[in-house]
Parts: structure tokens; C-alpha cells; sequence
């Protein structure tokens, strides 16, 4: 088993991450547990209700089943019973129970991964090795190739394997099972509603959904400020999409981490997104085009959605949408 032993980045950055380590234990037929990714399970129906997010996750078949048994007890109880005023009780009791479950796990989830990660400092500080237990600490700023035949062969030997490093990396087999991670990382039901509803009626508006990200919080310190650009730069970028599309009306969807005015967007059909972390990356995958500057999060919404993104690095270019593509992770 391969456990992923600490929190790199947010979101975007730990969801790529972890996209390339199920893309290599699928092609090397190994588990993972992941517990840095505790914040964010319940975003996603596989991981979902889970103590720890793994792969191989549970599978479908076995999710039904435990949810069919969940209704038999459910119902069960209501034939057991001719008090409405009983059935009241049982239901706020299991609501109570329900909300004190996930209080435990939530709890469990923290201990369990502040656990795992000072462990694995305390083992490679003092070189521990063990017939079960290994830890690989990578450079973040090397690229690490996942094959490495030496980490398949503790992969292999070892009961545990504890591994932290940004990049670690298995980009062959990240598109060759695209699909399967696009499942894994599906949203739970209620999320993907709201994302689709919101999308839905965003394009009853217009012909054409060009989804803007405009980072700015870290950006403004990360390289100097290299990325953080001021909303002249995006109207001027916007401006010449709208220019290649004479003939229909562009709509542009607008994610950020920061507040934003419509005002300073005059000019342009706008709708801003819906201010949540997973809501406005799911949603930017559901546009027809992506722009922003360079970073995970778009990244993620093109690979997921197949959307064409273009990546402002200079922020004095020119763009067309034949600068547009899809992204590989």
C-alpha cells in the first residue's frame, strides 16, 4: 500500500496529484490511501462518506448494496410502528446520530493524516527502515517518474510506503486512464446539480461560454507577482474574443478568489461564478473556453471538461482561439 503522506497545495494542486498516483497504481495493480485529501471527500460521490480517501475505491455494487440495506432498516422501522408521532422521534434521533458520525469522522479523518505525516518526518529524520514500513520523501522541485523501478519494488516488498513530494508524476498513464480518473473525481449528485443549473441558464443567454479565472490572493506574492494581473489585462483578452465571434454573443463566466465588480466588466455580457471552490471549477469545466493565468485549477477544469484553455503567462500577447487547447495533467 501507497500512502500519500502530506497536503500539497489546495484543491486543484492535490486533485492532480492524486490523479497521477491512481493513474500508476492502476498500471502497476497497487492501493492507495490518501489522507490529505481529508478536506475535500465529501465534494466527490467515490470518496464521499469515506474515512480515507482510497484507490481501489469501494466499489458501485457494494455502494448500492449498503444503500438498500440503509432503506430495508428505514423501512422497517416505519411497518414496525403506527405513531407518527414515534417515527418523528426515530427520524431526529437518526439525523442526531447521523450529524454526530460525521463530527467523528471529521475528527477521525484530522487525527488520522496529522498522524501519517508526522510520522513519516520522524521516520526519515532518524532513518528508521523496517520489513513493513518505508518512507520516500521526493525533491519538489524534481520531477519524480512514478515507474521508477525502485519504487515499484518497494511498492511491492514493503506493507506500507509513505511518500510525499509535489512532483511526483506518471504522465503516460494519466491520459491512458483519463477516463477512470474523470469518474473518480466525479462531484456528489447535489453539486454537479447546481453546477449544471447554473451552466444551463448562463448559455440560454448567449451562443458562446468562455469561463475567466482571475486568481489573485497568493498571486499577488507567488513569483513576485508574475501572475497577478489587473482586470485591464482580462477586459483586454476578453475584448479580442469577443472580436473573433462578431457574428454571436459571447457570454463570459467569471471565477475568482476575491470580489469583484460588475461595473469594472462594463461593455461585456458577464455572470460572475457561483463563489465556491469545487462549484466554479466544475463550472469553468461546462465552458466552451477557458483563460486564465497559469495555474492547477484551470488546468484540472480542462482536463476534466476537454475544454480548451489558454494560459495568459504574458500578459502582453495576443491571443486567437487557435491558442486555445486541451490540457494534459
Amino acid at each position: 500500500m501507497l500512502i500519500l503522506s502530506r497536503k500539497e497545495g489546495r484543491l486543484a494542486n492535490r486533485i492532480i496529484l492524486f490523479a497521477h498516483f491512481i493513474a500508476n497504481a492502476r498500471s502497476n495493480n497497487y492501493t492507495i490511501l490518501n489522507p490529505s485529501f481529508e478536506e475535500y471527500m465529501e465534494y466527490f460521490s467515490v470518496t464521499s462518506g469515506n474515512i480515507c480517501s482510497t484507490y481501489p475505491a469501494k466499489t458501485e455494487k457494494n455502494k448500492h448494496a449498503g444503500h438498500e440495506a440503509k432503506r430495508s432498516r428505514t423501512k422497517s422501522m416505519k411497518i414496525s410502528t403506527t405513531s407518527h408521532t414515534i417515527s418523528y422521534i426515530v427520524g431526529r434521533s437518526q439525523n442526531f446520530r447521523d450529524r454526530i458520525i460525521r463530527s467523528t469522522n471529521f475528527i477521525f479523518k484530522k487525527i488520522l493524516y496529522t498522524t501519517i505525516y508526522n510520522s513519516i518526518r520522524i521516520i526519515a529524520y532518524i532513518g528508521f527502515t523496517s520489513s513493513k514500513y518505508h518512507a520516500v520523501i521526493n525533491n519538489d522541485d524534481e520531477e519524480f517518474n512514478l515507474n521508477n523501478p525502485n519504487l515499484q519494488k518497494l511498492i511491492k516488498e514493503k506493507k506500507f510506503v509513505f511518500i510525499r513530494g509535489w512532483l511526483n508524476r506518471d504522465f503516460e498513464n494519466v491520459e491512458r486512464y483519463s477516463t477512470e480518473i474523470r469518474d473518480y473525481f466525479r462531484p456528489q449528485k447535489k453539486f454537479q446539480e447546481t453546477v449544471d443549473n447554473f451552466i444551463n441558464n448562463i448559455r440560454g443567454q448567449g451562443d458562446i461560454l468562455i469561463g475567466i479565472h482571475i486568481r489573485r490572493g497568493d498571486y499577488k506574492l507567488f513569483r513576485g507577482g508574475l501572475f497577478f494581473y489587473k482586470n485591464e489585462i482580462y477586459k483586454r483578452f476578453m475584448q479580442s474574443i469577443v472580436e473573433e465571434y462578431p457574428q454571436k454573443d459571447v457570454q463570459f463566466m467569471i471565477c475568482s478568489d476575491e470580489s469583484l465588480n460588475y461595473d469594472d466588466f462594463s461593455g461585456f455580457s458577464i455572470t460572475f461564478g457561483l463563489n465556491h471552490e469545487l462549484l466554479d471549477l466544475y463550472s469553468l469545466a461546462q465552458c466552451d473556453y477557458i483563460l486564465g493565468p497559469p495555474s492547477t485549477y484551470t488546468m484540472w477544469a480542462s482536463y476534466y471538461g476537454r475544454v480548451p484553455l489558454f494560459m495568459i503567462s504574458d500578459p502582453k500577447s495576443d491571443v486567437s482561439m487557435q491558442n486555445f487547447s486541451i490540457k494534459t495533467l
